[in-house]
């Protein structure tokens, strides 16, 4: 027979620093899991205006004095997507927990 392996070390029993991380960790995950979440609601919400802007601007006669001054606050903003500098996927859930293991 080959040499013997030593065996495993007994499992480590957990502290009370190591619960706290634990539920931290899955606090965290929560949290991050709602702000994708809302972050989606943001971004359906953002094209749904701009979608209602555009039917608005081409069903009804507008007033120049208040076109100039909504154009002028926000023509130069880039679509919400563009601002946040990452795209929301399916796969952004999946890896949002920033490394950590569920416990």
């Amino acid at each position: 027979p080959g040499p013997r392996q030593p065996p495993p070390p007994p499992p480590r029993k957990q502290t009370k620093l190591d619960i706290q991380l634990a539920r931290l960790r899955k606090e965290m995950y929560s949290l991050r899991e709602l702000d994708l979440s809302l972050l989606s609601h943001l971004w359906s919400l953002n094209e749904s205006i701009q979608e209602y802007r555009a039917l608005q601007e081409l069903l009804s006669p507008t007033s120049p004095s208040s076109d100039v001054e909504d154009d002028s606050l926000y023509s130069n903003l880039p679509p919400l997507h563009e601002q946040v500098g990452y795209p929301l996927s399916s796969s952004s859930s999946r890896s949002s927990n920033n490394g950590f293991t569920e416990l």
